[in-house]
């Protein structure tokens, strides 16, 4: 019985293959009608099995009948094998191949106990060996089967007539052939299977991989816009950090930095993880000084432990070499994450980083790093959740310690793509102990010496801003597509008395650059149209460039290893992550500006500043104390207005001044705006749509219409990718949202264009990008035929992409002219358009020329 049990679950499994991959093919057969079949064909065979057997009607014809019935029978066997995509199942096959062997058994027993003079030897052979070579799955005949032939041949040759010899001869090569056909069948369907499996794990595997490959862009890309937003709350905290004066303003600028730094931290987790979960995190090694990682690392984190009254003990090996060659970001990485974690979980007592060495050979050392703690410390089962992605031990008791539970799986991904491993020791209850060994390469044999006696005092309390220089002569150009990104950089330079232009596009840049000698360029890298690489090279081909050898240096919110590598080959001197920090942003200038322009600032704080910013404790968000009574009117009638962020609305603009500018033009647009965009949506001019709904998010997002914005978005990228059915049915909401603002904004819009007049009055700055003057009465160039031609040919083209500013720009340039008076009309109207924004005005002006 275990025989037939195996035999049966073999079949069971293959069948279950089979229908899993031909599912659909499988369901329209009807197999009662095969099953049917082949129980009454079975039938009528035992039946005639069983008359040879126990009669004396055993002739040629009997036997020649039960021949061609088995023969028939294993025909329809092989029929069903060549065509097992259709018609094999789990249960149709089995009952055949156990119905038939059943019978072949039968049919081995009543010849055992036959009294015949010539038993069916040869028959018993053809009935049974097929059905093993098939139930067994054989791929083909072996040696075994090769035995049973040979020895029934024999058998047949000394017991029967010459006649019934031939005829089991015959049979047995009929039954060989038949039995190779069907092994080499089933092999060839084995294969068949195997590679069909194989196919489909290795489609699944690209898949996975394609899955790995999307979120490791989705959060590169996450990072990036989130970057970009907190690098303009970090800029306009920091701003007012230097301009504040009242304590309580402090206290909460305080709280916001520290808020903003957690933030990134929590990002760059993400990414680093996601990063080395996907094997794309690259080991970028360089020569670096062990005393400056050192140094970054205790002045970033002995403010935390203070924070704690914990002591953030140093032990450096004063005869360790200095100057190695590694990866120091990743190094720095690991062991910021080490302490960081030591000082989140010892709420008493010391934290300790030792700094030792062994020597390996003259040009080699490990280096021995080492952080322990007094800790809570770690249970023994426990020790393997350490090193679990976004799982932290013992959560219910740790709720409040802030992290993603990815900092020892990131050290442990990065350890290991060094070539190293993080060991721990710890007693719960009494503390932990993380260490890991990484061999260096020594570049000078020079030590660090005594380091301890080289750090005084770390990050004391912050003290009021004073800007390191003053440049009143230098000139530097700053290029972002984010309006708000620009002003936070002109905030942080304002006191350097630098002299600072600014652009939102690399066209407008490369006029700049024809027109200006500048100290230093900073160019944003990802840009609509020419992106920062892109605006860089086409500075450096261009002819007239009275800026040509200013150094250039990149503003990016992708952070990643291999940045800095790859700005310095495309052509940038140095880089700058976002968010800004203004100590990097000055350094930076210093480092590249003139030093004939330069004027050193010593800073020199007042006993009452050192107070008060040492008493500075972080609280909540207020508006400050110094701003006007209007002002805080506007601001809570804003906090009131249905649909708009007034905290993010005042974050993005900066000031009340700029806000209510932003209110009162967007208020003024909605009409002809969400009519452009309804038209542009009728009419199927997708590329229009898209520049429309893309200004609508940004000019969205400064307001404080946050949920109008991601809508806008996305359906900007709806139309990036031509998907049309989701722009027709998401268009009317965002229509009906937008609209909605026409009654929401009125009493803040209002207010707002009461001092809008007060605002445009005040002096522009210099940095303006676009200035809208009247054309110049008095010009000096001639105004010709081809002249206006071309100017003509450059509005268009800018009118096609809804470039508004470059018309600006364009017409600008014009003061210079005289221009007849037939075709000064012609310009106020196409500046005017520009000014509101309109393509349609600019369409109808420039379609006549």
């Amino acid at each position: 019985m275990g025989f037939f049990k195996r035999i049966f679950r073999l079949q069971r499994q293959d069948g279950q293959k089979l229908l899993e991959l031909n599912k659909d093919v499988v369901r329209k057969y009807n197999y009662n009608t095969l099953r049917s079949f082949t129980l009454i064909y079975s039938i009528i065979l035992f039946c005639l099995l069983a008359i040879s057997l126990f009669s004396d009607l055993y002739t040629r014809t009997i036997y020649r009948i039960l021949f061609s019935a088995y023969f028939f029978n294993f025909s329809v066997i092989y029929l069903l094998c060549r065509l097992n995509k259709k018609l094999i199942t789990d249960n149709v096959i089995p009952f055949v191949y156990i119905f038939i062997f059943i019978l072949y058994t039968f049919d081995l027993i009543f010849n055992l106990l036959s009294l015949h003079d010539s038993p069916y030897t040869m028959f018993l052979c053809y009935l049974v060996i097929i059905p093993v070579i098939f139930i067994e799955r054989r791929r083909n005949i072996t040696l075994m089967n090769l035995i049973w032939w040979i020895f029934a041949l024999v058998l047949s040759f000394l017991f029967k007539t010459k006649y019934f010899f031939l005829m089991d001869l015959m049979n047995t090569t009929i039954a060989f052939v038949i039995g190779t056909i069907i092994g080499n069948t089933t092999r060839k369907f084995h294969l068949r299977y195997m590679d069909m499996k194989s196919h489909k794990m290795d489609k699944d595997l690209e898949v996975m991989k394609a899955k790995n490959e999307a979120k490791s862009t989705f959060l590169a890309n996450m990072s990036h816009e989130i970057r970009t937003p907190i690098n303009a709350m970090l800029g306009l905290n920091e701003m007012i950090l230097r301009e504040a004066t009242e304590k309580n303003i402090l206290h909460y600028a305080e709280d916001v930095k520290v808020s903003g730094k957690t933030l990134l931290s929590l990002v760059n987790d993400i990414l680093d993880f996601s990063k080395i979960e996907a094997n794309r995190m690259d080991i970028i090694n360089g020569v670096y000084g062990l005393d400056s990682m050192i140094n970054d690392l205790m002045n970033m984190l002995t403010p935390r432990a203070r924070a704690k009254n914990l002591e953030l003990n140093l032990i450096v090996d004063p005869t360790i070499p200095n100057s190695l060659y590694g990866d120091e970001i990743r190094i720095k990485q690991c062991i910021m994450n080490m302490l960081t974690n030591g000082i989140k979980y010892t709420n008493e007592g010391s934290v300790t980083f030792k700094v030792g060495w062994d020597s390996i050979s003259e040009k080699s050392i490990l280096l021995k790093i080492e952080v322990s703690d007094t800790g809570i410390g770690i249970k023994e089962e426990d020790i393997p959740k350490l090193f679990t992605a976004f799982r932290r031990i013992d959560e219910p008791q740790h709720r409040t310690v802030e992290g993603t539970g990815l900092g020892m799986s990131i050290v442990m991904g990065l350890l290991e793509k060094m070539g190293s491993t993080l060991y721990v020791k710890s007693e719960y209850g009494k503390g932990s102990r993380f260490w890991f060994n990484l061999q260096q390469e020594v570049t000078s044999p020079l030590p660090i010496g005594n380091f301890q006696a080289r750090i005084a005092t770390l990050n004391e309390p912050h003290s009021k801003y004073k800007e390191s220089f003053h440049a009143p002569d230098a000139r530097i150009l700053v290029i972002d597509d984010m309006k708000i990104n620009l002003n936070v950089i002109q905030g942080l330079l304002k006191r350097t008395q630098m002299k600072i232009d600014s652009v939102l596009s690399g066209e407008e840049a490369l006029e700049m650059v024809k027109k200006n000698v500048y100290d230093v360029i900073l160019i944003d890298h990802r840009m609509p149209g020419m992106d920062g690489i892109e605006t860089l090279h086409a500075m450096q081909k261009l002819p007239d460039n009275a800026s040509w050898n200013a150094p250039c240096i990149a503003l990016t919110a992708n952070a990643i290893a291999g940045a800095k590598e790859l700005y310095l080959q495309e052509g940038f001197v140095d880089y700058l992550s976002k968010p800004v920090d203004y100590l990097k942003l000055e350094a930076l200038l210093v480092s590249y500006i003139d030093k004939a322009k330069i004027q050193k600032v010593e800073e020199k704080a007042s006993p009452e500043q050192k107070e008060d910013d040492a008493e500075a404790k972080p609280s909540e968000y207020a508006v400050p104390n110094e701003v006007s009574v209007a002002d805080k009117i506007f601001f809570a009638n804003c906090c009131k207005t249905a649909g708009m962020d007034a905290r993010a609305a005042i974050a993005n603009c900066g000031d009340f001044d700029v806000l209510k500018t932003v209110i009162a033009e967007y208020y003024r647009t909605i009409e002809e705006k969400s009519n452009l965009i309804e038209l542009y949506k009728n009419n199927r001019d997708w590329k229009n749509y898209t520049v429309q709904v893309h200004a609508l998010k940004s000019s969205s997002r400064l307001i404080g219409a946050m949920e109008l914005s991601r809508l806008a978005a996305y359906l900007e990228q709806c139309g990036d990718k031509k998907i049309i059915t989701e722009i027709e049915n998401k268009t009317p909401d965002l229509l009906k949202l937008y609209r909605s603002y026409k009654l929401n904004l009125k009493l803040v819009a209002d207010m707002a264009s009461d001092s809008d007049q007060e605002f445009q009055e005040k002096e522009e700055p210099k940095s303006a990008p676009v200035e809208e003057k009247e054309i110049p009465q008095e010009p000096t160039q001639k105004f010709d035929e081809a002249t206006y031609k071309g100017v003509v040919e450059a509005l268009k083209e800018y009118a096609q992409s809804a470039d508004f500013d470059s018309i600006k720009n364009v017409i600008g340039e014009l003061k210079t002219y005289k221009i007849p008076e037939s075709k000064k009309n012609f310009f106020a109207e196409i500046l005017e358009a520009a000014n509101k924004e309109s393509l349609d005005s600019l369409s109808n002006i420039l379609i006549d020329e």
